[in-house]
C-alpha cells in the first residue's frame, strides 16, 4: 500500500462494551482504501476486534456488500477451513455496534448472496435438535398476515450486556467448536439462546452514539453513497440519473436562493420565454457556457489542475465524499476572478471547507503529497488500469481486485470475460490511444461515401467532441438523419445495409452493441456500437505512419423531429448536459435525446406521472429560446 497520512490512535471502547473481543475480522476486500470501509474497521478495532491480513487467521468474514459468493470464491479456497468460520457481509458488524451485543449471524440480512445452502443435517441430529428444542417446539406459530407486517429486526443473543464480551466469544468459538464435532457441513455458526428475541420485543437503547451510526445515517440522508444516493433525473434518461452532489456543482451558488423551491407558472411550463429570467436560473452553468480553452485562462488553472487529479483517484475507489467536495470546490475556484494563494482566502470562499489547506499547499510548493501517496498506492493503480478496459465499470474493477487479479494477463488468463471485456483486453492499446480530428474526419468521410451510395438524402453529423471542437476523441459519433422523418423505425433499413456494406468492405470490424428501436421505443431509438479500421488510402498522414488502429464508433439514428434535442444531448459535455436538463425540471419541464416536454407533472421521489407535452424537438436554438438559455454555439459548451 502507498504511503497514508497518520492516522490518530484508536479511541478504545470501555472494557464492558468491546464485544468484540478475542475475536478477527478478515474483510473482503481487505483494505480500507474506501472511507466507509476504513471507518467500519476503525470501529470495529476499537470494540475489540483484530483485523487479520490473513484468511485462515480470522473467526469471520466480512464481505462487501456489492460482492456476491460467486466473486469471493476464489478467495476463499486460500484457506481449506473457511466453512467453519462466520461469514457475512458488512452489515454484520455494524448491527453488533450499534445495539451493543453480537447478533446471530445465521439471519438472511447478513447473507452472501449466492452462498451454496449447508447439506441437510442427518436424520439422527435432526431428532436430537428437536428433543433439545421441546419448549420452543410447542410454540404457536404467528398468523401469516401478522407476520408479514413485523419489521425484520437483527436478533439478538439476551445475555446481559453488563456481562463480559469475552464470555460471549469464548461461547462462540466453543460452540462453533461444538458444531465441527457434528459433522456438521458449511458454514459454522454461533449456537445462540433458545429464548432469543426480535429487537423490536426488547428494551430500547436511546444512546446509539457511534460514529459509523452517524455516519450511514448521514450517507442515507444525503444520498452521497452509492447504496442510498437518490435520482433526481428523469428515469428514461439515457445518461443516467443526476445526483445530489451534481445539482449543488451545476447550480454554482452557496446561496440560500438555489435550495428555495421554485415556484412553477403555467405560462413558463407551455414553453413562454418572455420576461427577464428570475436571478436563480442565471447561476447555472449553461447559463454561462464556456470554451475548451477557458480553464487555461483562470488564475487558479494549476490549482485546478491539481485538485482534479486528486478527484480523479477518489473516483477511483468510489469516495462518494471526497468526489462530491472536491467537485464543488473545483467549481467555486472556477468562478473566481483572482487567484486564491492561502488557505484563509480559500475558506472565505463557499463549498471550500477543508480542502483549503490543500489550495495553499499547492500553491506554495506546486505539489499536493495527498496525490502522490495515491499516485503510488498499488491498488488504486490497479482499479485505474482495469477501468480502461472497455465494457468494465467500476464495480467490475473492484470485484476482480477483490477476487485477487492484479495485471491484465491475469485477466485473460483467468477472469470469466464477456464478449465485450474481452475485445476490450485484446485491443487494449487501440482503444485507448486518443483519434486526431484528421482521423475522426477521414473515419466520418468512409462512412459518408457508402453511406450517400445508399440513400443520398441520408445526412451524417458527426457529433461529441469533435462538435465541440477538441483536438482528439475518445471515439466516433455519427448522428444518422433524414428529412421528413418522424421516428427511428424509418431510418432502421438505412442501418442495417450501411452496416452490412461496411462489414463487407472491412471497415468495420466487430459489433459491440446493437439495438433497433420503433417509433415507441424508450431505449434510445436504434443504434450501432462496434469497432472500425480506417483503410490505409484514406490515412491524412503520410503513408509510413499509417497502422491499423481499431477505433470505437456509435452510429444513432435521429429523426428530423428529434434532431434538435439530438444534437444537445450528443454534443455535450456532459456538465452542459446536465445543467441545462436541470434547469428544465427546474420549470416544470423535462429535456432529453427526443424533445424539450412541458406540463410534466411529477409525483412523490421526483417519479414522473405523465410524459408531458412536446414543445419543441427539432430545432436545437428553438429549446434554448424556450429554456431562456442564450444561444451557445457547441464550441462554448465545455463546462465543469
Amino acid at each position: 500500500m502507498g504511503k497514508r497520512k497518520k492516522e490518530a490512535p484508536l479511541k478504545l471502547a470501555p472494557e464492558a462494551r468491546r464485544i468484540f473481543k478475542d475475536l478477527s475480522f478478515f474483510y473482503i476486500p481487505n483494505d480500507d482504501i474506501n472511507p466507509v470501509r476504513r471507518l467500519q474497521i476503525r470501529k470495529a478495532r476499537e470494540h475489540g476486534v483484530m483485523w487479520c491480513r490473513k484468511l485462515d487467521e480470522a473467526t469471520h468474514i466480512i464481505v462487501d456488500k456489492k460482492l456476491t459468493y460467486t466473486d469471493i470464491e476464489r478467495q476463499l479456497q486460500d484457506d481449506p477451513k473457511w466453512s467453519e468460520k462466520v461469514l457475512v457481509n458488512e452489515n454484520y458488524p455494524i448491527d453488533c455496534i450499534k445495539h451493543r451485543v453480537i447478533v446471530n449471524p445465521n439471519q438472511s440480512q447478513y447473507k452472501i448472496s449466492g452462498t451454496p445452502t449447508p447439506a441437510e443435517k442427518p436424520a439422527d441430529e435432526t431428532e436430537l435438535s428437536h428433543l433439545d428444542n421441546d419448549d420452543a417446539s410447542l410454540e404457536l406459530k404467528p398468523s401469516r398476515r401478522k407476520s408479514a407486517r413485523r419489521p425484520r429486526s437483527p436478533v439478538l443473543s439476551t445475555q446481559s450486556r453488563s456481562q463480559s464480551s469475552s464470555q460471549r466469544s469464548i461461547a462462540l468459538i466453543s460452540s462453533s467448536k461444538r458444531q465441527q464435532n457434528k459433522g456438521v457441513t458449511g458454514n459454522a455458526q454461533p449456537a445462540y439462546a433458545q429464548d432469543e428475541v426480535p429487537l423490536s420485543e426488547q428494551p430500547a437503547d436511546t444512546s446509539v452514539d457511534d460514529e459509523l451510526t452517524q455516519c450511514i445515517s448521514e450517507m442515507k440522508a444525503t444520498g452521497n453513497s452509492d447504496l442510498f444516493s437518490d435520482s433526481l433525473m428523469d428515469d428514461d434518461d439515457p445518461a443516467g440519473p443526476l445526483l445530489t452532489d451534481e445539482i449543488e456543482v451545476l447550480s454554482d451558488s452557496s446561496s440560500s436562493d438555489d435550495k428555495r423551491p421554485w415556484k412553477r407558472r403555467t405560462r413558463s411550463s407551455m414553453g413562454n420565454s418572455k420576461g427577464k429570467n428570475p436571478a436563480w436560473q442565471e447561476k447555472f452553468i449553461c447559463m454561462k457556457g464556456g470554451t475548451k480553452d477557458h480553464t487555461d485562462n483562470n488564475p487558479n488553472a494549476e490549482t485546478i489542475k491539481v485538485l482534479q487529479e486528486m478527484l480523479d483517484q477518489h473516483t477511483l475507489t468510489g469516495d462518494d465524499f471526497r468526489i462530491r467536495a472536491y467537485r464543488l470546490a473545483i467549481a467555486t475556484l472556477r468562478t473566481q476572478s483572482k487567484k486564491i494563494c492561502t488557505a484563509e482566502e480559500a475558506r472565505a470562499l463557499p463549498n471550500i471547507g477543508r480542502i483549503a489547506d490543500k489550495i495553499e499547499e499547492i500553491v506554495t510548493t506546486n505539489r499536493l503529497r495527498q496525490l502522490e501517496y495515491a499516485l503510488d498506492d498499488p491498488q488504486r493503480k490497479i482499479i485505474g488500469l482495469f477501468l480502461q478496459i472497455y465494457g468494465v465499470g467500476q464495480i467490475q474493477a473492484h470485484k476482480w481486485v477483490a477476487q485477487g487479479f492484479r495485471t491484465l494477463d491475469d485477466l485473460k488468463n483467468k477472469a470469466d470475460l464477456n464478449t465485450n471485456q474481452k475485445i476490450g483486453l485484446e485491443y487494449f492499446d487501440d482503444l485507448n490511444t486518443r483519434i486526431p480530428r484528421q482521423e475522426v474526419e477521414a473515419l466520418a468521410d468512409c462512412v459518408k461515401e457508402t453511406a450517400a451510395i445508399i440513400d443520398h438524402n441520408v445526412e451524417l453529423i458527426i457529433g461529441g467532441s469533435y462538435r465541440r471542437g477538441a483536438d482528439n476523441s475518445g471515439d466516433i459519433d455519427l448522428i444518422v438523419t433524414k428529412k421528413g422523418t418522424s421516428s427511428t423505425s424509418q431510418l432502421t433499413p438505412f442501418l442495417n445495409q450501411l452496416v452490412d456494406t461496411l462489414t463487407r468492405e472491412g471497415f468495420l470490424t466487430i459489433a459491440l452493441a446493437a439495438h433497433h428501436g420503433d417509433a415507441d421505443d424508450t431505449d434510445g431509438g436504434s443504434k450501432w456500437h462496434g469497432c472500425c479500421v480506417l483503410p490505409e488510402s484514406a490515412f491524412p498522414g503520410p503513408r509510413s505512419e499509417y497502422r491499423p488502429i481499431w477505433r470505437r464508433i456509435d452510429i444513432l439514428l435521429v429523426p428530423q423531429t428529434e434532431l434538435g434535442a439530438a444534437l444537445i444531448y450528443f454534443t455535450g459535455n456532459d456538465i452542459f448536459n446536465r445543467s441545462i436538463r436541470l434547469l428544465a425540471q427546474k420549470k416544470g419541464m423535462r429535456l432529453n435525446q427526443r424533445g424539450l416536454f412541458g406540463n410534466v407533472l411529477r409525483g412523490q421521489g421526483n417519479i414522473k406521472v405523465n410524459e408531458g407535452t412536446l414543445l419543441e424537438g427539432r430545432d436545437e436554438k428553438k429549446i434554448f429560446e424556450i429554456l431562456g438559455v442564450r444561444w451557445r454555439e457547441p464550441h462554448e459548451r465545455w463546462c465543469g
